[in-house]
């Protein structure tokens, strides 16, 4: 089986590119790209995409499209961003066509869904979670608890900002 690592954003910055065997295959989705500003990390990703040591490779729609509806019933969809889904996206896509996947992460909302879909990660400068983690979205107003989250983040029935709270 072949090996392969999906890299999000706070494995760029922190260098892990720079650590891995070169007998890796290394993909990130392209909208990575756009979230590494500084310059010492933009030039050891751009470096290491010239010399073709990290692909771009963008899931599949349809498996973003379950990565989010997997979040949701996670509770996971408020921290994450449209990169986070497509970074988990890309590494469920990948192990669907046959790989060894390893996520390189660490965002714990990220982590979560990689143990959900049974995916591997590795942690970059923190410990990482331990089991899946479920959550639901309580109103601090008048306490509406939902385990959705509305589209515009707000309690449907007062209006005031939903806060997110672990139930497992």
């Amino acid at each position: 089986m072949k090996k392969a690592v999906v890299l999000d954003t706070s494995a760029i910055l922190s260098g892990t590119i720079n650590y891995l065997p070169f007998d890796t295959e290394i993909y990130i989705p392209q909208s990575v790209i756009m979230e590494v500003k500084d310059a010492d990390s933009r030039y050891r990703l751009e470096t290491s995409m010239q010399t073709g040591r990290v692909k771009i490779l963008n899931p599949p729609t349809q498996i973003v499209n379950e990565v989010n509806r997997v979040s949701m019933s996670l509770g996971e969809a408020l921290n994450l961003t449209q990169t986070d889904i497509e970074v988990v996206a890309l590494a469920v896509y990948l192990h669907r066509s046959g790989y060894s996947v390893i996520v390189f992460s660490d965002d714990y909302s990220v982590q979560n869904l990689c143990k959900r879909f049974g995916l591997k990660f590795t942690p970059v400068k923190t410990t990482g979670i331990r089991e899946v983690r479920r959550y639901i979205y309580k109103c601090t107003a008048c306490s509406y608890v939902s385990d959705r989250l509305p589209y515009d983040k707000k309690c449907p029935i007062c209006g005031s900002k939903l806060k997110r709270k672990r139930v497992s």
